[in-house]
């Protein structure tokens, strides 16, 4: 059991490769905030910051036509304040959209994990540095500003749940209804009048959902962007009826885009484009903008990233960018003194340079430093802005403070990656170590006194390792990048302590090399072109029955039409048939029918609980397609079907090994047709019968006879392909990231994620259940060799493994990048839960009555273990 112990440790390591080269959080910690403006004795413009936050509201869609489809707002930039667009962050989300515009910065990419939809770490905002902060809308969207740095202000948010909004396109009602009650109550305008700075976040979530319902070239669209639109103009009507004191500026954007088709997250120029129109007090209506215009309405047209909104809004209510900021305050578009936009371009320099300040002092002498900033040099830049402003040179200043943030910038964004390539470097090298270790168990099948840690090159790799460390503590490198740095060292130690002291060294024999390649390959094809593997599984069941080609029987063409046919299963698109009643009737009747056709044995008792089943699962599909409750009976009924189809098996009376196969096909088929929505259970079935037939038709005795090696990688390829088979054919795996819930509505009232979770890995589970049962019951060689199948399995799976995450995606497309993760995550786990179904398959197999022959010896499958 040591190698599988040092499996697990070993993938729970290399999973740390996929957070620290890809998914590390890039948030510099324990910085401090600037200083207000107020502070530097300089009056801002405003007072408070009103802004309207549209989700879901492309730039195209609100230009298009002159602005037709926003008649009031085109009336208001048409008199005043800044109008143009806004370059997004991808993924186009909404988290990643308000991380972006009210904190300055990019996402952090260690989001994916919480699915973008909570704060992996705390960050500061534009909100918490303000004096007073009110909000409405949904909950989903305002907890993103949960737990965030106290920066002395009282976040007031007032929030629905999506039960409070029972109409599509009502959440804009419930929002401006809370606004203008808000406003409608003297002591919460008075409460806003004697506060310095406030900031008011609208958010109007109606365009996202009328987009998703209708897509945006649809009429009702733009009628719902017209409702939206009078809704902002009425409420900002209202802020001015009630603020007479001309201190309130006004921002109206979006946080991403949409397609033609309703749908966001990628990248794509109708996604990652929204408009931005910036008014009142403090806007510089007349700032430079590199000489564009409307083409008819012949205004000045405005181009913008999304996180230098912080900035550009902390400055014209005079308060300093969020701490973890990395936007670069615009300049021109305050108006404001030549004082005042220079100090506030200083403040914007200050804190990115806060930050900065920071990384260097992580970051030892000896490697590779960006040679345009150092301490040295920030410094001297504080030094020449105090002498500036001394002398007046307000324009000069504000220059060499905007020069100042941009190196700031380049110099974060160098450090950002600072230690990828050698991480990778170093991940490869780990991936090799434990490659060789695997290698050099499955060739040491006589267990060769090996050489241990006694050997001359592994005391030579510990010395390496300990120079290693001792360069990184001086290097300064952060504790946890260290560890994954040095990580080939231990990994390389423990695979050539497992060399052999006489005989030869395994170093890439060719037959490790094909099977190795040739089946990673394949797999890793099919995760991006389904049919490839259906080509590769009749390739594969062709070349180990081509004996069959030379005088084909009825069996033989009756098997090739199983592979063919299945095969084809692989081209079905998943959504074909989903939920389809009749598919899945026929489905449970194939399911009942098929033992009886083949004439099996089982006792009474077993037709009867397994017939009345299917017989109450076709019953009630039918009524949960009518909308129509399953009663708490039937769930109880179901679930207890599925505990008694597993814990019968091994209390069985079946003695030989085809009553005992029998029995758990028949039973887990019947657990499997409940758990399924449309023709997955006659797929299953399909891949069940080709197996066994060509078991019977393979001449297994043949096979025992053949080479060892490739014996073990032919029956590795052998479960791994039938796995990846199971999931490509019912459209799961392509599919990974939005499972069907559906699959748990026989046995559940509601959606619960834990146990539709565990019915959804149960069903992709059993028919490698079955398969590998009937490997064990009638496959010699794997019980001699099941430790040598399993360390096959690991080198093709792990080789799988190091190809994803080598072209794995941490930026872009929230989708590309989500399904990159789940292919990692596939390839590097599945080969423990094909361990845990070996496990189960033998304790379907546990009976001291059913006994095993074979031409050498008889085996209790009690004693099957993997050592």
């Amino acid at each position: 059991m040591c190698w599988i112990a040092n499996a697990i440790v070993v993938h729970v390591l290399l999973l740390g490769y996929l957070l620290q080269i890809h998914f590390h959080s890039n948030l510099i910690e324990n910085l401090k905030p600037q200083r207000t403006l107020r502070e530097l004795d300089l009056e801002p413009p405003a007072d408070r910051l009103v802004i309207f936050f549209i989700d879901g509201l492309g730039a195209n869609t609100f230009f298009n036509n002159n602005c037709a489809a926003v008649p009031q707002i085109r009336e208001l930039f048409l008199q005043q304040g800044l109008v143009g667009i806004i370059r997004t962050n991808v993924p186009t989300n909404s988290r990643p959209a308000n991380v972006a515009t009210f904190g300055g910065f990019p996402e952090d990419p260690s989001a994916i994990f919480t699915n973008f939809d909570a704060n992996p770490t705390s960050f500061d905002t534009v909100f918490n540095r303000s004096r007073s902060t009110y909000g409405w809308g949904s909950i989903g969207v305002l907890e993103f500003f949960d737990n965030m740095p106290n920066g002395g202000v009282n976040l007031k948010f007032e929030n629905y749940t999506d039960r409070q909004i029972t109409l599509n396109c009502a959440a804009d009602e419930w929002v401006s209804g809370r606004v203008k009650d808000f406003l409608a109550q003297d002591k919460n305008v008075n409460e806003v009048l004697n506060t310095t700075t406030s900031v008011f976040y609208i958010y109007l979530a109606d365009m996202d959902m009328a987009g998703h319902i209708y897509n945006p070239k649809n009429d009702l669209y733009l009628k719902q962007l017209h409702s939206t639109q009078q809704r902002i103009r009425d409420m900002y009507d209202l802020f001015q009826e009630k603020f007479k004191d001309n201190r309130t500026v006004y921002l109206m954007t979006s946080d991403h885009g949409m397609t033609n088709f309703g749908s966001h997250g990628g990248g794509s120029f109708h996604e990652t484009v929204v408009p931005f129109f910036f008014w009142g007090a403090g806007v510089n209506r007349k700032a430079s903008n590199d000489g564009m215009t409307f083409t008819d309405l012949q205004l000045p047209f405005y181009q913008l990233d999304q996180i230098q909104l912080a900035s550009l809004m902390s400055a014209l209510i005079g308060l300093p960018p969020p701490m973890n900021n990395l936007g670069i305050l615009p300049l021109g578009f305050l108006k404001a003194t030549p004082k005042y936009e220079a100090q506030a371009a200083h403040l914007n320099a200050l804190q990115l340079l806060e930050q900065v300040t920071s990384v260097l002092k992580r970051h030892g002498k000896w490697l590779s430093q960006f040679q345009k900033l150092n301490l040295k040099d920030i410094g001297h830049y504080n030094a020449q802005i105090e002498r500036l402003f001394q002398l007046g040179c307000y324009q000069l200043a504000m220059n060499n403070s905007h020069e100042a943030a941009e190196l700031a910038v380049e110099c974060l964004e160098f450090y950002k990656n600072y230690y990828r390539s050698g991480l990778i470097a170093a991940m490869i090298a780990s991936y090799l170590g434990w490659l060789y270790y695997l290698l050099l168990k499955l060739s040491n099948k006589e267990k060769k006194p090996t050489g241990g840690l006694n050997s001359s090159i592994t005391r030579w790799l510990m010395l390496l390792g300990l120079l290693l460390v001792s360069l990184m503590l001086l290097q300064k490198i952060p504790g946890w990048t260290a560890f994954y740095l040095s990580l080939p060292i231990p990994m390389w130690i423990l695979a050539l302590r497992e060399r052999p002291i006489e005989g030869r060294v395994i170093v890439a024999p060719i037959t490790h090399t094909i099977w190795i390649g040739s089946i990673s390959s394949l797999l890793v094809a099919a995760f991006f072109d389904r049919r490839l593997l259906w080509m590769g599984f009749v390739l594969f069941r062709c070349a180990c029955n081509r004996q069959g080609f030379a005088q084909p029987s009825v069996k033989f063409v009756t098997w090739f039409f199983l592979v063919v046919l299945l095969g084809l299963f692989t081209m079905v698109p998943p959504s074909l048939g989903r939920r389809d009643t009749k598919l899945l009737s026929f489905s449970m009747l194939f399911a009942l029918l098929r033992p009886l056709v083949l004439r099996e044995h089982h006792k009474m008792r077993i037709w009867i609980i397994n017939g009345c089943t299917l017989v109450m699962g076709a019953y009630l599909t039918y009524r949960k397609n009518d909308n129509v409750v399953v009663l708490m009976v039937f769930r109880q009924l179901a679930i207890a079907n599925l505990a008694y189809g597993f814990i019968c098996i091994p209390f069985s009376s079946s003695t030989t090994a085809q009553c005992r196969l029998n029995l758990i096909w028949f039973n887990l088929s019947t657990i499997y047709t409940l758990l399924s929505t449309s023709f997955e259970s006659f797929f299953m079935q399909l891949l069940l019968m080709e197996c066994l037939m060509s078991r019977k038709l393979n001449g297994e005795i043949n096979l025992y006879k053949g080479c060892p090696l490739k014996n073990s990688y032919r029956y590795a390829s052998f479960i791994l392909l039938y796995a990846y088979l199971s999931f490509f054919g019912i459209g799961n795996l392509s599919s990974i990231s939005s499972f069907d819930p559906n699959t748990g509505r026989l046995f559940m009232a509601g959606d619960t994620i834990i146990f539709t979770g565990f019915l959804v890995l149960l069903k992709l589970s059993i028919p490698s259940i079955v398969i590998i049962a009937s490997m064990y019951l009638t496959c010699s060689f794997v019980r001699h060799n099941v430790r040598e199948i399993f360390i096959s399995l690991f080198l093709m799976a792990d080789t799988m493994s190091l190809y994803f995450l080598l072209q794995m995606r941490s930026e872009g497309s929230w989708r590309e990048v989500r399904y990159s993760v789940a292919h990692f995550m596939i390839a590097h786990c599945s080969i423990f839960v094909i361990m845990i179904i070996s496990g189960i398959s033998k304790l379907l197999l546990s009976s001291r009555e059913l006994i095993i022959s074979d031409t050498e010896t008889e085996y209790n499958l009690n004693s099957l273990v993997v050592k």
